[in-house]
């Protein structure tokens, strides 16, 4: 009798522990469960932080897109060599009072974490980022351009976000654009294969015969076997839609200046400056 009053003491003992041990688990629930909003809440604040900027910068500076198509046909003829400015091995530029409306309007397209911004950052700043930053929108940027006859051409430069979550935004950086950059990395298939895909936006948007565009192949110090795009299928495609093509490495800047500089030339060629 004594070990049957114990047992139900212990017994009851236990399951008030139980009790206790569920009710700490609902609260511990419940502060993951603020925690994971509270989060929810800033990340939110910050994309909309972000897209506000954008917006603004968007419909403040992105309208300065002088160029339109050539009427002259002497003027799709004319051809200019290009000094970049913010390259290693270009001279410095200086302002021309004559020239400083000269703008233009590309847009840099491409699947999350091809390296847009790299290939950016390296022609602008030569230099190439540590870690990978997902890019929130988009980012603006204006290089500018000097011409070998003294003019002077200012790159209103998009890099947009290829996050599937930002890509509703897409037509309003499409607004009155000139040329596009569409990067793939040759070391991922799928990015490759999307390059369909931002054809089809940019078409449904702008019209691809109406702008330059350049398929650049990114990350070309890959080794051998990690490479998973054959530059041949890749040359097959940008022929097959109008599109110049090169294979660049961001990492270590080989090509990344020529795609500005040839771009550039095409833009001279289509569009009155």
């Amino acid at each position: 009798m004594l070990g049957d009053t114990i047992f139900l003491k212990v017994l009851t003992k236990i399951i008030k522990i139980q009790k206790l041990i569920l009710f700490s688990e609902k609260v511990l629930i419940k502060i993951k469960l603020n925690l994971l909003e509270k989060e929810k809440l800033k990340k939110s604040s910050k994309l909309l932080y972000f897209s506000v900027i954008n917006l603004f910068i968007l419909f403040t500076m992105g309208n300065y897109c002088i160029g339109e198509p050539p009427s002259n046909p002497n003027l799709s003829s004319h051809k200019s060599s290009l000094h970049i400015q913010g390259s290693s091995n270009s001279p410095v530029q200086k302002n021309s009072i004559s020239n400083a409306g000269a703008e233009c309007k590309v847009v840099i397209l491409g699947d999350s974490a091809v390296g847009k911004t790299s290939i950016a950052m390296r022609f602008i700043e030569n230099r190439f980022p540590e870690s990978h930053v997902v890019t929130l929108g988009a980012k603006f940027q204006q290089p500018k351009v000097q011409l070998k006859n003294g003019a002077t051409l200012r790159i209103n430069l998009w890099d947009t976000s290829g996050e599937e979550k930002f890509r509703s935004m897409l037509p309003i950086y499409f607004r009155n654009i000139n040329g596009a950059i569409l990067a793939y990395d040759i070391g991922d298939r799928k990015s490759f294969e999307s390059v369909e895909y931002w054809l089809n936006v940019l078409d449904s948007h702008v019209k691809k015969d109406n702008i330059v565009i350049y398929l650049v192949g990114n990350k070309r110090d890959l080794l051998l076997n990690d490479r998973k795009v054959d530059p041949r299928v890749a040359q097959t495609l940008a022929e097959n839609n109008g599109m110049m093509f090169t294979e660049v490495s961001a990492k270590t800047g080989e090509g990344v200046n020529e795609v500005f500089r040839q771009l550039a030339e095409e833009l001279v060629k289509k569009f009155k400056f």
